[in-house]
């Protein structure tokens, strides 16, 4: 769930993030000091900041500096975060707020928290991560403001992401496009007719979607056996994952994981970082 997590002192004017893409949603909060995000042409027109948070969506190029002081950061990358929220991020671009003292000694906290499931996962390290992401949503939308669904179509598109979210929340049962349908108060023709008008395919092929990429989430965590990965997905068996996966991915779960294990490295070394737990 959690792809990274940085945390500690950074001295960003003498080691600047260089501007780049990252395919990964991120917070970074800046919590003493003074920093500032940083394009392609050089620093934002917002100058070094301190007691702040940003959110970047995917893709969004981007890089970080300082005023020549270290400064004390918490950064989360996530491969997804909340419907809704997504959408204000890719229209508005960069999304910031100021931080008050609760709320940076809460994100003290909890990188501290984070890191201890990152470093050895329990049972409870994804509800861990989802309450970090879900807080730190929350408190974005307080100081942005929430925003109305304008019209029928956007109701529409809201009744799609619940079923989507109501799905990765029960993966782990396995439940039907039927059982779905019934979670969000639609019938199944109906909720057929919304996702072919928002998603351009039928639910199924939607659903099937959210399984693989939570089995990618669980495999990149690299704690989990590929066996464990295909039932929380809501795979029947290996065999039928395995199928699955490297038809719609290309390589099988196995080299996926490999894959994975080498760009974690070659992002470490880019940021300091807590280390995701390998295989042995």
């Amino acid at each position: 769930m959690l792809r990274y997590l940085g945390t500690g002192l950074r001295n960003y004017a003498h080691n600047p993030i260089r501007a780049g893409r990252r395919g990964l949603w991120e917070f970074q909060a800046v919590l003493s000091g003074r920093i500032a995000w940083t394009t392609a042409a050089g620093p934002s027109r917002y100058g070094c900041v301190d007691r702040r948070l940003w959110l970047f969506p995917p893709n969004y190029t981007h890089g970080w500096t300082g005023d020549g002081d270290p400064a004390e950061v918490v950064v989360f990358h996530y491969p997804w975060i909340p419907d809704g929220l997504d959408r204000v991020a890719y229209e508005d671009g960069p999304l910031t707020m100021p931080l008050t003292d609760g709320q940076i000694d809460h994100l003290r906290r909890f990188g501290q928290i984070a890191g201890e499931h990152l470093r050895r996962p329990r049972a409870s390290s994804t509800s861990r991560h989802l309450f970090v992401l879900a807080w730190l949503s929350q408190m974005m939308w307080d100081s942005i403001g929430d925003r109305q669904l304008a019209n029928p179509r956007e109701m529409d598109r809201q009744r799609v992401e619940d079923a989507l979210s109501w799905y990765r929340q029960h993966l782990y049962l396995a439940p039907t496009v039927q059982e779905v349908a019934e979670a969000v108060f639609c019938s199944l023709a109906h909720l057929r007719r919304l996702f072919h008008q928002h998603c351009h395919c039928s639910p199924a092929q939607a659903l099937l979607q959210q399984r693989l990429r939570r089995a990618q989430e669980l495999i990149s965590a690299g704690s989990m056996s590929l066996a464990a990965v295909a039932k929380e997905s809501g795979f029947r068996s290996q065999a039928v994952f395995t199928r699955v996966f490297k038809s719609n991915c290309g390589v099988a779960p196995s080299r996926w994981r490999s894959q994975t294990t080498h760009r974690s490295g070659s992002l470490r070394q880019t940021y300091s970082a807590v280390p995701h737990r390998q295989d042995p």
